[in-house]
């Protein structure tokens, strides 16, 4: 990588840790909402798989769940 990507990335993660510092509760309950938010997908995707896979194309849907998900 070159400097100037380092430098930037490096920079990010100091206004990350910097605002982490200033404001642990509200980074705490962001940090919660983005777990929740990646749990119901999971849940999404078994969901939708688990309806697909019952029919006699479902192997053929299965993977198109998981582009749902992203899509969501």
């Amino acid at each position: 990588m070159e400097t100037a990507v380092i430098e930037k990335i490096s920079n990010v993660a100091r206004v990350k840790a910097d605002y982490a510092k200033s404001s642990f509760l509200k980074c705490f309950v962001y940090s919660m909402f983005a777990g929740a938010y990646i749990g119901i997908g999971i849940t999404l995707i078994f969901t939708l798989g688990a309806q697909t896979h019952k029919a006699c194309y479902g192997c053929k849907l299965w993977p198109g769940t998981f582009n749902v998900y992203y899509v969501l």
